[in-house]
């Protein structure tokens, strides 16, 4: 009777150990547009875990839903079915799928960072005032040191002596870089990339995915859709999506090299047909 209680009490404390380090569930997520017979499935009963400090790479041929799942992860849009949670750590999980608009949005600003293939950078602001203004949203009575950290950001992404410039007088690959800046300008442990080096050459892509492997050693858990193996690569696990489900799911091995993680990654993503 002992023996089998002790060994109920060891899986239970696996399980409550391994959903501790679970940053993102997503539970039978759905989505679809449009209605009757023009109605079309993008996600169709998605289930996954994050965990957090997880490098993640979204791939799959064009309309499989990536991006869409990564805007329902994100809670950018709303899911048709299923649930979203947030786990924070000794906190109180948040159901991001529950939230009203307001507190949604709240979210967003404070906990995830956003990272797109285009920038979205106000035109008629400096580099440095398009990275603060996330930082007044959220701390409106912490100017000073939100520009403090503003600059201290934009000089980590290489672009310090850019902060007074007009967004047209830099380069696609050092507005990235803002842009980089902009989504952790509010200590952010979550961070969503959608194609984030879509619109760089390879040069520059491989400067930016430095910039997000670095703040993913920071603690930080990134997701990121991609359809460049190069970029994949860079993540510590890719997920591939096929028709709105998952059709394949890769954990970088730590023994590997980047070389064999490189290796092996593109034979997998050739036998999932990506």
């Amino acid at each position: 009777m002992n023996t089998a209680t002790s060994t109920k009490s060891d899986r239970t404390d696996t399980r409550s150990e391994s959903m501790a380090n679970v940053h993102l569930t997503a539970n039978g997520i759905h989505k679809t547009f449009g209605e009757a017979d023009a109605e079309t499935s993008a996600l169709r009963g998605i289930d996954i875990d994050i965990d957090r400090g997880d490098f993640v790479a979204i791939m799959g041929p064009s309309g499989s839903g990536k991006s869409t799942l990564l805007y329902c992860l994100s809670g950018m849009d709303p899911v048709t079915d299923g649930t979203v949670t947030l786990h924070d750590g000794d906190a109180d999980s948040v159901e991001v799928t529950a939230l009203r608009q307001r507190d949604l949005a709240e979210l967003r600003l404070t906990r995830m960072g956003f990272v797109f293939q285009q920038v979205h950078l106000l035109r008629n602001l400096t580099i440095l005032d398009n990275v603060v203004l996330p930082g007044f949203t959220a701390s409106p009575d912490e100017r000073e040191a939100v520009v403090a950290r503003a600059r201290e950001l934009l000089e980590l992404v290489g672009i310090g002596e850019l902060a007074d410039r007009e967004i047209t007088q830099a380069s696609g690959g050092q507005l990235q870089r803002a842009a980089i800046a902009r989504a952790l300008i509010n200590s952010p442990d979550l961070v969503f990339g959608d194609e984030p080096t879509g619109a760089l050459n390879a040069s520059m892509a491989a400067e930016i995915m430095d910039l997000l492997v670095q703040v993913n050693r920071e603690g930080r858990t990134v997701v990121l859709v991609t359809h460049d193996v190069n970029v994949a690569a860079r993540a510590n696990r890719v997920v591939v999506l096929r028709d709105g489900e998952i059709d394949g799911d890769l954990r970088r091995d730590d023994s590997q090299t980047d070389d064999q993680w490189a290796e092996s990654l593109a034979g997998w993503l050739t036998s999932h047909g990506t």
